[in-house]
């Protein structure tokens, strides 16, 4: 929670579009994000903090995102949302 002036601390909302949820042979998933809005992600940690579950990793491709799980992570291709990341 941003609880001063300093803009470098607290929050920001990313809006994110999954592109595709895809099941891997070897177990886990690979979940494939765009950032929606001018501000993107620019580290794996981010993700790492923003995001629940078995998340394992990623990996960034140009303007999309890989994201690594060990299971399900519960969302579907063409959804937009909400992802709440720390300030970098």
């Amino acid at each position: 929670m941003n609880t001063g002036s300093d803009p470098t601390k607290g929050t920001r909302t990313i809006h994110v579009h999954v592109v595709d949820v895809v099941e891997q042979k070897a177990g886990g998933y690979t979940v494939v994000l765009q950032a929606l809005s001018d501000e993107d992600i620019t580290s794996e940690e981010t993700w790492r903090v923003a995001l629940p579950g078995d998340f394992r990793g990623a990996t960034r491709v140009d303007r999309l995102w890989h994201l690594y799980y060990g299971q399900d992570p519960g969302c579907s291709p063409g959804v937009s949302l909400d992802v709440t990341v720390p300030n970098e």
